[in-house]
């Protein structure tokens, strides 16, 4: 991006530093912005105790969706808390990406509640996997839940053969 001259927005996991600190996010946060890029939040809710397996426990479900709405509501704020107090302002935090695309249209509902207006979560080629957002149609551009929240949907492209592949740099070729 720096060689072309261009900014781009980075989706930055924020719950990890409950359990690795704040340091490393705080280096990564401050190397980005530094930079001119955009930061906005990420989550994987594992990652709060990210030794789960080393303890001999379950982990955690991942998928923001797997929890009810005042829950993803909470995770929400403690990423975008980790965020701020890693030196983003907090009026430039608006975003939010789950990990796994693992969100539901509660995600929207939690996302209203925590002060964050655009949602970038939908994707066509995860409705059959981590997914859960339901909308009548398949949308590949910006379009307004209803709900205080406008979902920007993740760009796919239909694939030979039925289904969809989203469009991102470690999923297409540079032929495709």
């Amino acid at each position: 991006l720096d060689l072309c001259g261009l900014k781009g927005t980075f989706f930055v996991e924020a719950l990890g530093a409950a359990y690795f600190g704040e340091e490393g996010l705080r280096e990564v946060v401050q190397a980005l912005r530094g930079r001119g890029h955009d930061v906005q939040l990420h989550t994987h809710p594992v990652q709060r105790r990210a030794d789960f397996r080393s303890r001999g426990e379950k982990g955690a479900p991942d998928n923001i969706a797997d929890y009810p709405v005042e829950e993803q509501t909470g995770l929400l704020r403690d990423g975008l808390d980790a965020l701020v107090r890693c030196g983003v302002p907090r009026e430039e935090l608006n975003s939010f990406r789950a990990g796994n695309f693992g969100a539901s249209n509660d995600t929207w509902l939690a996302m209203a509640k925590a002060g964050l207006a655009l949602s970038s979560n939908f994707n066509l080629c995860y409705l059959t996997k981590n997914c859960k957002i339901r909308w009548p149609r398949t949308e590949n551009a910006l379009f307004d839940t209803g709900v205080g929240v406008w979902e920007l949907p993740i760009s796919n492209f239909a694939e030979r053969g039925g289904g969809y592949r989203h469009t991102q740099i470690t999923a297409v070729s540079f032929a495709e």
